[in-house]
């Protein structure tokens, strides 16, 4: 998903919510919203064209919301455009992933980590990241295999 394609994704995700898009008041993210559940920041990471550009974009959507961490009670939500990964495909953000499949940080800082693609949403819970990225090499051989 290009930037356009999961912005809109994610707008529509956020509306179902009830989520109403706030201004992003200088901020690095692009997306920042108030709902009934209260604020979302969210970072993107949408498609790229080489795997060295996925890794800059996730670590960049990363930071963005490690600055936030300290500053803010909102809910922080990393995005990562998810059909070439989902598909065994290159340029993917796999590399990205499979680097924090061990980290702690999405837990300790709370921050969500949502899988998008046309075809399949998955929203991870902060305390879901790490065990589902540790196993995600099964999880995409066995969608190969279904």
């Amino acid at each position: 998903m290009n930037t356009a394609e999961l912005t809109a994704a994610l707008q529509a995700r956020m509306a179902a919510r009830g989520a109403q898009p706030l201004p992003p008041a200088g901020a690095p993210l692009p997306l920042h919203f108030a709902s009934p559940q209260g604020e979302w920041w969210l970072a993107l990471a949408a498609q790229q064209a080489d795997a060295g550009a996925c890794q800059q974009a996730f670590e960049a959507g990363l930071q963005s919301l490690l600055a936030l961490a300290s500053q803010s009670a909102a809910r922080l939500v990393l995005a990562v455009s998810f059909t070439s990964v989902a598909a065994g495909q290159t340029p993917s953000y796999r590399r990205a992933l499979k680097k924090y499949s061990n980290s702690v940080i999405f837990e300790d800082l709370g921050i969500h980590l949502w899988l998008a693609s046309p075809a399949e949403w998955i929203e991870l819970q902060p305390t879901q990241v790490s065990p589902f990225l540790r196993d995600l090499n099964r999880w995409i051989a066995g969608r190969k295999s279904a």
